[in-house]
């Protein structure tokens, strides 16, 4: 079997979309704190669903390990910690939701921010960006989750997986002019409804991407310390379906960039995909 990519659970059958936009333009001190978890299962978040005797009765077992029929999970984590001391702020953000399934590589869950900053004698900002996407699935029948119609035929299962991406930014200057934004495609639509455990359809992949531009503000550097950070763990399987669970493939990438001083241009951008077809 080939080592294969992420598979996401489909959208639930009740949706939310929460939306939030933050203008602040002020002089003292400002606090922003923003914390978010989002986890969904293509069968049940925390427990799984088993049919057993005959005729079938449902029962509920406990989790973990995954429903073996062929359960994928998505965990997504973001979080901003923002405190601006002794000085003039503009502080700008549009922050985004949806648990639905969206068009193209539209994001889930986005956040983008702008902010500029100009410290009073030892006035401070002190900022800090972190999201997290983590993929994890037993092994899945591809017949019944595919849109693309010569997939069935070239693999009839998709192996195991367990999936990591992280990325984020600190930024800790007296003087600064700093844009970012984060965005997470974590939800597929739903396959064939004719199976239990459900399939997902596999066509499409996760995504993650994060960018981070310290730059100066109008003619004078940033001042101060600005790092951004990306951290990848992958680990896929390739034995046939069921099988045992051999990893096939695994992958691990760290890096960090750092700068300190007078800081003309700081840009990092980091892109993520994993999927069957992408």
């Amino acid at each position: 079997m080939p080592v294969s990519g992420d598979v996401l659970p489909p959208e639930p059958a009740e949706t939310q979309g929460i939306g939030v936009s933050t203008n602040l333009i002020a002089t003292g001190i400002m606090s922003q704190r923003v914390e978010l978890q989002w986890g969904i299962s293509s069968e049940i978040l925390g427990a799984n669903l088993v049919y057993r005797n005959f005729p079938p009765e449902p029962i509920i077992e406990p989790e973990p390990p995954l429903n073996p029929g062929g359960e994928v999970q998505s965990h997504v984590a973001y979080s901003e910690n923002t405190q601006a001391v002794m000085g003039s702020i503009d502080y700008r953000k549009e922050s985004s939701i949806d648990t639905s399934v969206q068009l193209g590589p539209n994001p889930n869950v986005e956040n983008v921010r702008q902010v500029t900053f100009v410290a009073d004698d030892v006035g401070r900002l002190y900022s800090t960006e972190d999201m997290s996407m983590f993929n994890v699935g037993n092994a899945i029948r591809s017949d019944g989750g595919a849109i693309c119609p010569f997939l069935p035929g070239i693999h009839e299962c998709i192996p195991m997986f367990c999936n990591r991406f992280e990325a984020g930014s600190a930024i800790d200057m007296s003087v600064v002019s700093a844009s970012t934004s984060a965005g997470i495609r974590n939800i597929n639509p739903a396959g064939d409804p004719g199976y239990w455990t459900p399939v997902p359809v596999i066509d499409d992949p996760a995504r993650a991407d994060y960018r981070i531009r310290v730059a100066e503000l109008e003619t004078t550097p940033s001042i101060g310390l600005v790092s951004a950070y990306t951290q990848i763990h992958s680990t896929e399987g390739g034995s046939t379906c069921p099988g045992a669970p051999i990893a096939a493939q695994q992958i691990t990438f760290e890096e960090e960039r750092t700068a300190i001083g007078d800081v003309s241009l700081f840009q990092y951008l980091v892109s993520y995909e994993s999927g069957v077809i992408r």
